[in-house]
């Protein structure tokens, strides 16, 4: 941990924010999926999943305020569905961000699955990914 003495006099949120874009400088940024994965029932139904995110210090678990995007993708095991997402490049607002995993109006069976993955690219061109899962499950 940084000796942060000389921060002493200064506000907290305000050295909290130093720390944390300290983090994001040396690449200690974790990309976070916040809800826990989740399993519905069956459908021949449409569907969607709002998906909030966050990108974290690695160090202090604390939300890194940046501004950008982050790249989105899906995959699913169905037999006749497909899922996809609301957009490649999610926004990402002071660390935080939402995606939309969509499916179609086709049979979703128990055991089926649809993998939202998030890619956070770090400024040395590394990367750090998490994923929600949706399992259709009886």
């Amino acid at each position: 941990m940084p000796d942060n003495s000389n921060f002493a006099g200064l506000p907290l949120q305000f050295r909290d924010y130093i720390d944390a874009m300290g983090d994001w400088a040396s690449d200690q940024t974790v990309v976070y999926v916040m809800p826990a994965n989740i399993t519905p029932a069956p459908t021949a139904a449409a569907w969607s999943y709002t998906v909030p995110f966050e990108l974290r210090s690695e160090r202090t678990g604390k939300v890194i305020p940046i501004n950008g995007t982050i790249a989105a993708t899906v995959g699913d095991t169905s037999t006749a569905g497909t899922a996809t997402v609301s957009s490649a490049a999610p926004v990402i607002t002071m660390g935080r961000g939402t995606v939309n995993i969509l499916g179609d109006a086709q049979s979703w069976l128990n055991t089926e699955t649809a993998t939202l993955t998030l890619t956070y690219t770090n400024l040395r061109a590394g990367t750090d990914t998490d994923t929600f899962v949706i399992t259709f499950t009886t």
